[in-house]
């Protein structure tokens, strides 16, 4: 002996503007409104990372320390940070070579882009002399 179950196959439509609920075979018919928002509510945080002749510099590291959320800059010296949360933040720039740079009160605005172009210096640095003697066994 078998028993029939009526089932409802239910279909959730959602689209800005156009919200819907049906069900076919069945008893269900309700519409439903939803407000979709399309707005990510994050920023962005581009530039470009140059010496200070203006040379680009590839492979610069820059981030946000208190976030942790950085990028490379690319092989012309630009750089991109996504899904940055809006607010007031101090952003540092890091390349083998060069100073580092810390640029404090960057603020980041929702749904927009913030360019910060930065300009370091070169920098050798020397931790320590080595004198290989020839004549040592």
């Amino acid at each position: 002996m078998f028993t029939y179950h009526r089932t409802c196959i239910l279909i959730i439509l959602i689209l800005p503007g156009l919200t819907g609920v049906s069900c076919f075979r069945g008893v269900l018919k309700k519409e439903v409104e939803i407000q979709v928002e399309n707005k990510s509510h994050f920023g962005l945080l581009q530039g470009l990372v140059t010496d200070e002749d203006g040379l680009r510099i590839p492979g610069a590291n820059v981030f946000i320390r208190k976030l942790q959320i950085g990028a490379n800059s690319d092989t012309s010296g630009y750089y991109t940070l996504h899904n940055i949360p809006p607010g007031i933040y101090e952003v540092e720039a890091i390349q083998i070579g060069y100073k580092k740079i810390i640029i404090p009160d960057v603020e980041i605005h929702a749904d927009s882009t913030t360019i910060l172009n930065i300009s370091t210096e070169a920098q050798a640095t020397i931790d320590r002399i080595i004198n290989i003697d020839p004549n040592r066994k």
